[in-house]
């Protein structure tokens, strides 16, 4: 059933996961995860977030079309959302993001770059998570990629938010451009990534766009 839902809505990407991994308490819960393309063209435009952000609005609107049918087609399961959970077992604040909940589910490992990385698709996703009690069979394991020597998103991160320490996400919602703003995303490290389909065109001229920022 899944297979072809997921199929009939162009998704490549899903998988289900139990919650027993990431925490205790909401054993009993199972995550449907599934992850969403952008549009190459928005990726490949950035720093420049016009056309991502367009392509996050439609993205998330697929999103609510993927829910809806799954509840349509399901109607005998309930059915929660990651708000509604995290509102139970404090998600968020026990580091439970939908990225860890796609890693889980065997959508892809957790990246240098602190974004989730598949394999057919590299880092350049938007994830949609549902959830639900009822006993669905897990897909399988979490991913165990990993991004082995890469560096290519620590070399070109504008706010040197990522180095062999980890991910600083203080450092990287403090971007500030030529003009003095600042900027909470510039999604180069998502661009630059060779992991996933067309990544050749999406990274090769990607060191040119670092001008309008500094540290």
């Amino acid at each position: 059933m899944w297979e072809e839902l997921f199929t009939r809505h162009n998704i490549r990407l899903w998988g289900i996961a139990s919650l027993e991994e990431a925490i205790d308490e909401a054993a009993e819960y199972r995550c449907i995860a599934f992850g969403l393309p952008y549009d190459r063209l928005a990726v490949e435009a950035l720093p420049d977030d016009r056309l991502i952000d367009c392509s996050k609005r439609e993205l998330s609107e697929k999103s609510k079309a993927v829910y809806a049918a799954i509840r349509k087609e399901r109607p005998e399961i309930h059915f929660e959302s990651y708000d509604d959970v995290d509102r139970m077992f404090g998600l968020r604040e026990k580091g439970v993001s939908q990225k860890v909940l796609g890693h889980l589910a065997g959508l892809g490992w957790i990246g240098k770059s602190s974004l989730l990385v598949s394999p057919q698709f590299g880092p350049r996703i938007r994830l949609g998570t549902i959830f639900t009690k009822n006993p669905l069979k897990a897909t399988g394991s979490p991913f165990q990629g990993d991004c082995g020597n890469c560096t290519m998103c620590a070399e070109i991160c504008p706010s040197g938010a990522i180095d062999e320490k980890g991910y600083d996400v203080a450092k990287c919602s403090r971007v500030v451009t030529d003009d003095g703003k600042y900027k909470t995303f510039c999604g180069l490290c998502m661009r630059v990534c060779p992991q996933g389909e067309n990544s050749n065109a999406v990274h090769a001229e990607a060191n040119s766009d670092t001008s309008q920022y500094r540290r």
